[in-house]
């Protein structure tokens, strides 16, 4: 399962795009805002469900953006549930470096590359397999 997390449908439409070029049957979850991410992980603690093996998450965004998701993340110490990349146009090197000391895995610029996106999905489904038995492996930071 993938989500995004992102108020730009440009940026959702590319990965949606990416994700059928690339002929891969991932399961796409949207959330617009910081808030809608945070309520979706909040129901799958509640029902028990897994997380998402992969967030892309916007930095910049109205109401909660990335940074408060991954604040939340941190808080409830859920980061090792998921895998999660900053997916953003900003390319300021404080936003880089503040995104992965709250956690984030890696940074990349938009829009995805089809590439890029499969060795994300094949790296968070390997971990996120991991995870779900236990070895509490993190992905790489990159």
């Amino acid at each position: 399962m993938l989500l995004v997390v992102d108020d730009d449908e440009d940026a959702i439409f590319f990965v949606r795009h990416r994700l059928a070029k690339c002929g891969i049957a991932a399961e796409l979850i949207v959330a617009r805002d910081g808030g809608e991410a945070i309520a979706l992980f909040e129901r799958c603690l509640s029902t028990q469900t897994d997380f998402p093996a992969l967030v892309l998450l916007d930095i910049k965004m109205p109401g909660i953006g990335g940074f408060g998701v991954l604040e939340w993340l941190r808080a409830h110490e859920l980061l090792g549930r998921t895998t999660v990349v900053i997916h953003s146009s900003s390319d300021h090197p404080g936003d880089v470096s503040r995104a992965m000391m709250l956690g984030a895995h890696s940074c990349l610029a938009k829009p995805i590359t089809e590439t890029f996106l499969r060795e994300l999905l094949a790296t968070a489904a390997r971990f996120s397999g991991n995870r779900n038995h236990g070895h509490g492996n993190t992905p790489p930071q990159s």
